[in-house]
């Protein structure tokens, strides 16, 4: 008679962990905030709104070379797998009035493997500046000041 191998169950504990992480992970990735497909190839310039969206795509999934591509100096912050989702982003009244500057309010939620979609305590409220070039809409500051 064959005898059966014990399982050892930290081992299984161990694996559900690592693939719960890679899941989430997953999840994260592959994120789209609300973007349509001709905006993350590039086959489209994106409009201002589309722009604040595009660099937080990439800045969620560690692609900060592109998400630089969208500013006109470094802004960004480098977070090593980051979870960010978009709570909710309003333009400002500013934007009718001028088309060559942009100004939107970005409630976003920002942590480590997962985030949720609801506003939270520790929920990111910053502002987006943009102005339009030839080359379409680039970010000039984050921030509240």
């Amino acid at each position: 008679m064959k005898e059966k191998k014990k399982v050892n169950k930290p081992v299984i504990c161990i694996v559900i962990l690592i693939s719960l992480c890679v899941g989430l992970r997953i999840a994260n990735y592959n994120h789209k905030f609300g973007l349509d497909k001709s905006v993350i190839s590039g086959s489209r310039i994106p409009n201002a709104e589309e722009t604040v969206r595009l660099y937080l795509y990439y800045c969620n999934r560690s692609e900060y070379d592109k998400a630089e591509k969208l500013t006109t100096s470094d802004l960004t912050y480098k977070m090593y797998f980051p979870s960010i989702r978009i709570v909710e982003i309003t333009p400002s009244d500013y934007n009718k009035k001028n088309k060559k500057e942009a100004f939107f309010d970005v409630v976003y939620n920002q942590e480590y493997f997962w985030a949720f979609d609801k506003k939270e305590d520790n929920s990111v409220n910053v502002g987006f500046r943009l102005k339009k070039t030839k080359d379409g809409w680039r970010i000039t500051s984050i921030g509240n000041g």
